[in-house]
């Protein structure tokens, strides 16, 4: 997946910049698993994708939290969202249910997130 990274090593967040570019590598393997329609493929990939978003959101909001960014209980919100909607995906794919919507969803949100809501973010470290 090619998703428009923000510079944040210009904003002082080098760490949120190596994290998204991960998380879009993260992606590209699910589409690749799920194009193969590998089930243990899909499962695999998505337990990474868990494992990494949550070592990711911590990040993103240690540093929200240090320059106490106004909107980061919103954006909490979201990972949050994002975490249990994942988890329920595993769930479903453990019970054999296609990986198709798993995929769609995890496409838009990555974009959405990151070029909305992120982006907000850096707007309020620019400004």
């Amino acid at each position: 997946m090619t998703v428009p990274i923000t510079d944040w090593t210009a904003l002082g967040c080098p760490e949120i910049e190596q994290e998204h570019r991960a998380l879009a590598r993260i992606v590209s393997e699910l589409e690749a698993a799920v194009e193969k329609n590998e089930n243990a493929g899909v499962m695999a990939v998505l337990e990474q994708l868990a494992s990494y978003s949550n070592f990711h959101f911590q990040s993103e909001e240690r540093a929200m939290k240090a320059v106490d960014y106004p909107a980061i209980q919103a954006h909490i919100r979201e990972h949050r969202d994002f975490s249990a909607r994942i988890t329920l995906f595993q769930f479903q794919l453990f019970r054999g249910h296609p990986a198709a919507e798993l995929l769609d969803y995890v496409r838009s949100w990555f974009l959405t997130h990151t070029l909305a809501s992120d982006e907000k973010f850096a707007d309020f470290l620019r400004g």
